[in-house]
């Protein structure tokens, strides 16, 4: 598991131990998830390959897309909550590994490491400013 200190970097992205904050970006990329009150997850870059995800569970619940674990790699949420993306640990604690803020759209997770991308089983929803339960 990669860990860092506390840094900001371009785009309003932040870095907390192993935890990332996605806020609003502007996105050139047109993918079919653009209701209200939808978090959509796709398998591959781009938001592209298959739709993982495609949620609209109220803050407070936990989101666990089944047999699709550690294969997300694009998402958008067009919520007004948080969404905190959790990897479970066969003998280590669950640990947010990153968070997507209202309206935050991330076409590749893999610009942001490898234990991000592919590395998420479920989602805690918590309000948006609400603190992820799994955060260290």
């Amino acid at each position: 598991m990669k860990f860092s200190k506390v840094c900001t970097l371009a785009g309003g992205v932040a870095i907390a131990a192993s935890t990332l904050l996605i806020v609003p970006t502007e996105s050139a990329q047109a993918a079919t998830c653009n209701e209200a009150n939808k978090f959509c997850g796709w398998k591959d870059a781009g938001y592209s390959n298959t739709r993982l995800i495609f949620d609209s569970s109220p803050a407070g619940s936990r989101s666990i897309f089944a047999s699709q674990q550690d294969q997300m790699s694009s998402a958008k949420n067009f919520t007004n909550n948080k969404w905190c993306g959790v990897d479970q640990e066969a003998f280590a604690p669950d640990h947010t590994v990153i968070s997507f803020g209202p309206g935050a759209q991330v076409p590749d997770l893999s610009v942001y490491g490898g234990y991000v991308n592919d590395n998420i089983d479920y989602f805690d929803v918590v309000t948006s400013g609400g603190t992820c339960p799994h955060s260290f």
